[in-house]
């Protein structure tokens, strides 16, 4: 974030500033990668806890360990060490999978409205 107010707009940013924007910008992308699973989920209809595992695995793939690292903003997992790298793809694969168990409770034929 400090890159984008520094690149765009030639100013600094507090820390708190930073950490707030991070987690919006966090947020904003957690959101649209959950709306992607929603929309590849309503076509495919693999098992919840499966689809919800692999997606998490992708998201991670495609966030810490290619985009994130081209941006600067983390070295790539074999720069990490390996507990942070096992912690950050767990987390993925955590949110992956909490994502489908979630969507699946949500759009379950039968489920009360």
């Amino acid at each position: 974030m400090q890159k984008v107010a520094t690149g765009l707009f030639g100013a600094s940013l507090s820390e708190s500033a930073r950490t707030a924007a991070g987690a919006g910008m966090h947020f904003a992308y957690g959101g649209f990668w959950g709306a992607v699973y929603g929309l590849i989920q309503s076509s495919l209809r693999l098992p919840a806890a499966l689809h919800g595992l692999l997606y998490g695995l992708v998201v991670w793939l495609i966030g810490p360990v290619t985009l994130v690292p081209a941006m600067g903003i983390m070295p790539p997992p074999q720069e990490q060490g390996g507990r942070r790298a096992l912690l950050v793809a767990g987390f993925h694969v955590a949110y992956g999978l909490a994502l489908g168990l979630v969507f699946d409770a949500f759009t379950r034929p039968g489920r009360r409205r």
